[in-house]
């Protein structure tokens, strides 16, 4: 139980270190892209950079990059990037 009060006391005092949206000013500083791309980005780029150590000719197994169309991308093998490939329109004439 007391480590459980300790953790909550703890994520209490974080708290105010975020930043405050309160006023249309501070939505416009504190951008969701820019918190995305500070916690987010620096995780993807230390990811890329192991995938360049262990795969230096950049094969990745044969799997490719696949956008989804809810904006996702999504690396495929071509089993399963058929789902996502357009396909051809089929005119009844």
């Amino acid at each position: 139980m007391q480590a459980t009060i300790g953790l909550v006391e703890q994520i209490t005092n974080d708290l105010k270190d975020l930043p405050d949206l309160d006023e249309i000013k501070d939505i416009a500083r504190h951008s969701q892209t820019n918190y995305d791309q500070q916690y987010v980005g620096s995780a993807l780029r230390t990811l890329h950079h192991y995938l360049q150590e262990v795969d230096p000719n950049e094969v990745w197994a044969g799997l490719q990059a696949t956008l989804t169309p809810d904006g996702n991308i999504l690396w495929l093998c071509g089993k399963h990037r058929e789902e996502y490939e357009a396909k051809p329109l089929k005119l009844d004439v």
